[in-house]
């Protein structure tokens, strides 16, 4: 298998993620404090502080769900929007919880979403496979959500998200749920995206993920303090 493919990167192309002075209110509250930063394709920003100050919303806005009240958001040149196709081609996320149907196996959900982004049904299943490897759910390939635990549910939904081609990864707490040894999994995951050329944001609690990856760490609360100071 080829593997992802991933936009391509030239001198002079746009950076993956260019926020400047973004912002996000609604009504009188304050969902992002004031915020910009460059992300480059093959790096990782990891989001930190507690809930509530704004890291989810920012991934919104990089996932072209939520619009700024101000400032201007762009994602590899474009103005995120899911809505339109050549965006979404762009961008894999995983911010809640992955709808899983009932009535399809965990192997089932991985080949259907590879397949829906351009993969071969071979390509499909190789990637399948190699993701249940990288888990350490292969032997519950053929069993239906349902029956997993929580943190193998976590894990599944990682490999359904995982399983496309993506240029910008965007990952809300993903190590939720998960044990030690699926924590360094999702830790090498994250640097082969980043060394196959994509670009990754991730909201996490994690120290672990925050010491050991990141070429940026951007703390929200400490925005989020200084808005209010």
């Amino acid at each position: 298998m080829t593997g992802h493919k991933r936009p391509a990167v030239f001198p002079g192309s746009p950076p993956a993620v260019d926020l400047r002075e973004v912002c996000v209110r609604q009504g009188p509250a304050l969902m992002l404090p004031v915020i910009g930063f460059e992300l480059l394709a093959g790096q990782i920003a990891l989001l930190t502080g507690p809930n509530g100050v704004g890291k989810t919303t920012l991934l919104r806005v990089l996932a072209g769900q939520q619009r700024p009240s101000s400032g201007i958001a762009r994602v590899y040149g474009l103005a995120p929007d899911q809505r339109r196709p050549p965006f979404r081609r762009h961008v894999a996320q995983m911010l809640s919880p992955r709808p899983l149907s009932h009535t399809m196996t965990i192997a089932e959900h991985i080949v259907l979403a590879a397949m829906t982004w351009g993969f071969t049904a071979k390509d499909a299943a190789q990637e399948c496979d190699r993701l249940l490897g990288v888990f350490d759910i292969a032997g519950l390939a053929n069993r239906f959500p349902h029956q997993l635990s929580l943190g193998q549910v976590q894990a599944a939904s990682l490999c359904v998200t995982l399983a496309r081609p993506f240029g910008l990864l965007l990952l809300d707490e993903p190590d939720h749920a998960l044990d030690d040894d699926r924590l360094r999994a999702l830790e090498a995951e994250l640097r082969r995206a980043a060394e196959g050329g994509a670009a990754v944001v991730v909201a996490t609690h994690s120290q672990a993920l925050r010491l050991s990856m990141a070429n940026q760490v951007i703390d929200l609360l400490g925005l989020r303090q200084g808005a209010d100071g």
